[in-house]
C-alpha cells in the first residue's frame, strides 16, 4: 500500500484526464459513448446511476452517518456556486478550418464588486466601457478556480475564448434564468498546479450579490460540517458536483477518498467518487477536512479518480 501511495503521481499521469469534448472525439471510456449525452434519456447507461440532480437531493441520497440538514444545504449552496465552463477556438485540421469545443466544470469561489467613479481604479474590462463609463456604474470581477488541463488545451489562448454559463433565480417564484460570463483574465499558470483561476466580468448587479451572498453562505455552512466531522478520523466520504457528459445541470457523485500523498509539496487525492468527461476541474469535498484548491483532475488507469 505504501508503494502504491508513493506511486501515486505516475498513476495520475498515466490516467484519462476528463476535459469534456464535444465532438464526437472524445469518448468515456465507461458507458463508451462519444459527444453530449442527455443522462435522464439514457436510463440503462452505467453513468446514470452514479450521478443524481440537485433537485432531487434528500436525507436518503447521502450515507448513513452523514444524514443531516447541515451537509444537505452545503451541496445546495455548492450547487449554485457550480458552474460549467467552456472554451472554443478555431483549429485548422489539414485544409479545414473548425471550431474545437472543451467543456469542464468550475467552482465560483471570489466575488469582487467594482464601482466605477468612487475611486475605485480598477477599469471595466468590456469593450466600449472603457473610455466612456457611466458615473458609479457597478461591475462584478467573479473569480472561478477549474483544471489547468482544460485551459492547456488551447494553445493560442486568450480570454476571449473562455465563457461560464449557469442557471440562477433571483427569487423564489423567478423561474431559473440562464447566465452566460465572458472570461477576461487568464492568471499566469504556475508550473505544477493542477487547479488554474480564471475571472469573468458581469454587470448584473443582482446576479452579482447573489453569487457574493451564495460564496459567504457556503464558507459558513462549511465551517458548521467541517467542525461536525473533523474529530472522527475515519469520515473519508467525498463529494463532487459537476457538468458530466455536457449535461445542463449540475450533478453529484458520492464517494470515499481512499489514497493520499504529498509530492512537490502538493497533495495529491485518490477516491471512489464517481466522475465522467466534463466532471475535471470540479471541487473535490471530504468531509470533515478544510477547504483546499485541488479540482478533480482525471481518472487513474486503475479508475480511481483523482484530484491536484
Amino acid at each position: 500500500m505504501e508503494g502504491y501511495v508513493q506511486d501515486l503521481e505516475k498513476a495520475a499521469k498515466n490516467g484519462t484526464h476528463e476535459v469534456f469534448d464535444t465532438s464526437s472525439e472524445g469518448m468515456c471510456k465507461k458507458c463508451q459513448r462519444r459527444g453530449p449525452m442527455d443522462l435522464s434519456d439514457h436510463e440503462d447507461d452505467p453513468c446514470v446511476e452514479d450521478f443524481f440532480p440537485v433537485d432531487s437531493l434528500d436525507q436518503s441520497s447521502l450515507p448513513k452517518g452523514y444524514r443531516g440538514e447541515d451537509l444537505e444545504e452545503l451541496i445546495i449552496v455548492w450547487s449554485k456556486l457550480t458552474v460549467k465552463v467552456v472554451g472554443k477556438q478555431e483549429c485548422s485540421a489539414g485544409t479545414e478550418s473548425k471550431k474545437a469545443s472543451k467543456e469542464c466544470t468550475g467552482t465560483v469561489f471570489k466575488v469582487d464588486m467594482h464601482t466605477v467613479g468612487t475611486g475605485d481604479k480598477t477599469v471595466c474590462p468590456c469593450p466600449g466601457h472603457k473610455s466612456d463609463t457611466p458615473s458609479k456604474m457597478i461591475w462584478w470581477k467573479v473569480h472561478v478556480r477549474t483544471t489547468r488541463d482544460f485551459v492547456d488545451f488551447f494553445e493560442k489562448r486568450n480570454p476571449k475564448m473562455f465563457q461560464f454559463s449557469t442557471k440562477y433565480n433571483l427569487n423564489e417564484e423567478d423561474e431559473m434564468v440562464n447566465v452566460t460570463l465572458d472570461c477576461i483574465h487568464i492568471p499566469p499558470l504556475n508550473n505544477g498546479e493542477k487547479s488554474c483561476v480564471l475571472e469573468f466580468a458581469t454587470h448584473n448587479v443582482k446576479f452579482g450579490y447573489n453569487l457574493r451572498d451564495l460564496c459567504l453562505q457556503f464558507q459558513d455552512i462549511h465551517r458548521t460540517v467541517y467542525e461536525k466531522y473533523r474529530a472522527n478520523t475515519d469520515v473519508n466520504l467525498t463529494i463532487i458536483i459537476s457538468y458530466p457528459h455536457g449535461q445542463s445541470d449540475p450533478q453529484v457523485s458520492i464517494g470515499h477518498w481512499v489514497h493520499r500523498a504529498v509530492t512537490d509539496g502538493r497533495t495529491w487525492y485518490m477516491y471512489t467518487t464517481p466522475t465522467c468527461p466534463g466532471t475535471a476541474g470540479a471541487l473535490v469535498y471530504r468531509v470533515g477536512q478544510k477547504l483546499g484548491d485541488d479540482v478533480h483532475v482525471g481518472v487513474t488507469s486503475d479508475g480511481l479518480g483523482f484530484s491536484g
